[in-house]
């Protein structure tokens, strides 16, 4: 019967038209979010800036030359007071003076008409024009700076392992399996919760529950829409994947790793599995989103909070906090994953967090399985956490 319930809920999808448009426009839609940022950068060019300057270090050679190709021009001028009257005028944007204090200081008091940011290129030249000086100042020759000065390059290598890639060439993968895994649990369990509570406002609950167990409609229900987007993201992928390599010319096969492959697809599988049973049980419990409690809703923002958790798990992988949150149902798919993509879980973390990720799936399957055996008869309002407790107890 489950699967009969499976078979139906995939294929009333795959005939609707509103799932094959978003299926062919969702990586369309994904292209342009990524490309426009890039097209407007390109459409919005530099604006053409000039500062005066009083120059009593006879630097303005340094700086035209470091200037070269950018957008800012310099104007020079004998005195402060014709500096400022180029601002005051619109010729120019402000004035610096460079003088000897400059150099000792380091500070440089710029003047302008408007509080603006100094562009970019200026503040690069500026600082060059001061290491200059000071190292003339110094007696001391730029190539040896350069070479003091010069930051290491770290180049990491496992002991009695032989070269196979670059390093930790498991992590672009597991981020790629996060954001499918977030798609799944967002799109997918939203999917799921609107077809609850269609069902539910159409009164259909009670046709369908009188010959289906309620245990096998909703485990039904989760595995159907689990398919659908595990076809969606496979279509995505089948054309994604050629494209990025052999169009963009990005080297996705370096990065594929078979046995963390797998094991990303069980954490991603049951990480769906449970917010899905959370989701589908919750939504029993509410007439609409609308009417929905505070404290409901927050349960809704419970995939994301792991990220919140990601600098100090990226920061020490191997940690306390890394450790504890991959054991934790709510965080363990997040967290888990970007330990396994950074190879700083231990086998026994990894069963541990199965065998936890299992158990807690189950128990909050067999919740949600009771609060959808009640929750979709109760119509008029959504329940109440007290109610809510109540169904809980009641026996199977």
């Amino acid at each position: 019967m489950v699967w009969q319930i499976v078979r139906w809920e995939v294929m009333r999808h795959l005939r609707n038209r509103q799932f094959i448009i978003g299926l062919l426009l969702t990586p369309l839609l994904f292209v342009v979010l990524v490309a426009l940022p890039a097209f407007t950068e390109r459409l919005e060019e530099p604006r053409p800036v000039t500062y005066a300057v009083v120059d009593e270090l006879q630097a303005v050679p340094y700086l035209l030359g470091a200037l070269e190709g950018s957008t800012v021009t310099l104007q020079v001028k004998a005195t402060a007071e014709e500096a400022a009257q180029a601002v005051r005028s619109g010729e120019a944007e402000g004035y610096f003076v460079l003088d000897k204090q400059f150099v000792s200081t380091g500070v440089l008091a710029v003047y302008v008409q408007k509080q603006r940011i100094p562009p970019e290129a200026l503040t690069d030249a500026i600082a060059g024009l001061l290491q200059a000086l000071r190292l003339q100042e110094r007696q001391v020759a730029a190539d040896v700076l350069a070479y003091v000065s010069a930051r290491p390059v770290f180049v990491t290598s496992v002991l009695d392992e032989p070269e196979s890639g670059p390093p930790l060439r498991a992590l672009p993968m597991a981020i790629a399996f996060l954001v499918l895994l977030m798609y799944l649990i967002l799109a997918s369990g939203s999917m799921l919760l609107q077809s609850a509570l269609q069902e539910k406002r159409d009164r259909m609950s009670e046709i369908v529950l009188s010959s289906v167990d309620p245990d096998q409609l909703m485990m039904g229900k989760i595995v159907g829409h689990f398919l659908l987007g595990v076809i969606q993201i496979a279509f995505w992928l089948t054309v994604g994947l050629p494209l990025a390599q052999f169009v963009l010319d990005l080297p996705v096969a370096d990065f594929l790793v078979l046995d963390k492959a797998l094991l990303l697809s069980a954490f991603a599988l049951l990480g769906y599995l449970f917010y899905a049973a959370l989701f589908v049980g919750l939504g029993a419990t509410m007439e609409d989103l609308q009417s929905a409690s505070n404290s409901q809703a927050i349960v809704f923002m419970l995939p994301l909070m792991p990220f919140f958790f990601l600098p100090p798990v990226v920061e020490n992988p191997e940690g306390v906090i890394a450790k504890v949150l991959s054991l934790f149902p709510v965080s363990m798919p997040v967290i888990a994953s970007v330990r396994v993509g950074m190879e700083a879980m231990a086998p026994w973390e990894i069963a541990a967090a199965v065998t936890i990720m299992l158990l807690s799936t189950w128990l909050i399957a067999k919740a949600a399985s009771r609060l959808f055996r009640t929750g979709m008869l109760m119509y008029g309002k959504s329940a109440s956490w007290r109610e809510i407790w109540r169904w809980l107890r009641y026996p199977d």
